[in-house]
């Protein structure tokens, strides 16, 4: 994710302000995707120190799982929108970055099975 951000950033810097942006306000786009990222990455730290304490936590670590793969794809999904065509072409690395995070919620399938299990368990 962390990538996509950057080189959004880059290629917003490049081109510049568009005149009709595809999103509305790509600024206030960048907080949420940055919001994002920092919930991810507050969530599976948070379930490393739970590992490192040795306190059960295969909930929360599904959840992390969810949360980050989720953010993932939304994140890159507004980074292809606000690059319009140069974000969707093949062998951009935006849409490299969509495809990966779109595998990471398909082999996730699982975990979102055993996670809404476990909480049921609970």
């Amino acid at each position: 994710m962390l990538t996509c951000c950057a080189f959004l950033r880059q290629s917003i810097e490049v081109s510049g302000p568009r005149e009709f942006p595809v999103l509305p306000s790509p600024g206030i786009q960048r907080v949420f995707v940055y919001a994002m990222i920092m919930a991810s990455r507050a969530m599976y730290l948070q379930v490393g120190w739970m590992l490192d304490q040795n306190i059960k936590c295969s909930i929360e670590a599904a959840a992390a799982k969810c949360f980050a793969s989720d953010a993932a794809m939304k994140v890159t999904t507004d980074a292809v929108q606000i690059l319009a065509g140069a974000g969707y072409m093949k062998g951009a690395v935006v849409e490299k970055l969509m495809r990966d995070a779109k595998l990471t919620q398909i082999f996730e399938a699982p975990t979102r099975s055993t996670a809404s299990s476990a909480a049921a368990e609970s």
